[in-house]
C-alpha cells in the first residue's frame, strides 16, 4: 500500500515534518532590518507620546511643567531626527509648537498671578493701615 502523504507538496505526516522551525533573528544580519526605520520608529513614538501627555497637562492643570518640559523633549527628538538625517514629520512640528505656546502662556499666567497676589497684599495691608 502507498503511502497517501509521501506525494503530497504539503505533508502532515508527523515524520515527514521538519523538526524545528527558525525564525530569524533580528538584528544587522536579518534580511529586511533597518537600523533607520527601527530608529525613526522610536522618535515617532515618543513624539505621539509627548504630544498625548501635554494636551492632557492642558486638562489637568499641569501645563506649568508639562509644556516647558515637551518643548525639551521636542528638542531631544529633533536631534534624534538630525542624527538619522531625516527631517522631522509635522507631528514633531506640533509637539515643539504646543509645548513652546504653553511654556509662554503658563509664563504669562504666573505672573498675573504674582501681580494679583502683590496688589491684594498690598490692598489690604494699606487698608490696614488706614
Amino acid at each position: 500500500m502507498q503511502d497517501p502523504y509521501q506525494h503530497n507538496p504539503y505533508p502532515q505526516h508527523p515524520s515527514s515534518a521538519p523538526t524545528a522551525f527558525a525564525a530569524p533573528a533580528a538584528g544587522p544580519q536579518s534580511y529586511g532590518y533597518d537600523p533607520r526605520a527601527a530608529e525613526l520608529a522610536r522618535l515617532a513614538g515618543e513624539t505621539r507620546t509627548w504630544t498625548i501627555v501635554v494636551a492632557i497637562g492642558w486638562f489637568v492643570g499641569f501645563m506649568w511643567v508639562l509644556g516647558p518640559l515637551a518643548w525639551y523633549q521636542a528638542s531631544r527628538i529633533a536631534e534624534g531626527y538630525a542624527a538619522v538625517g531625516v527631517q522631522p514629520p509635522q507631528e514633531h512640528r506640533n509637539l515643539r509648537l504646543i509645548g513652546m505656546i504653553t511654556t509662554i502662556l503658563s509664563a504669562i499666567f504666573a505672573a498675573l498671578t504674582a501681580l494679583v497676589v502683590v496688589a491684594y497684599v498690598a490692598f489690604f495691608l494699606t487698608a490696614a493701615v488706614h
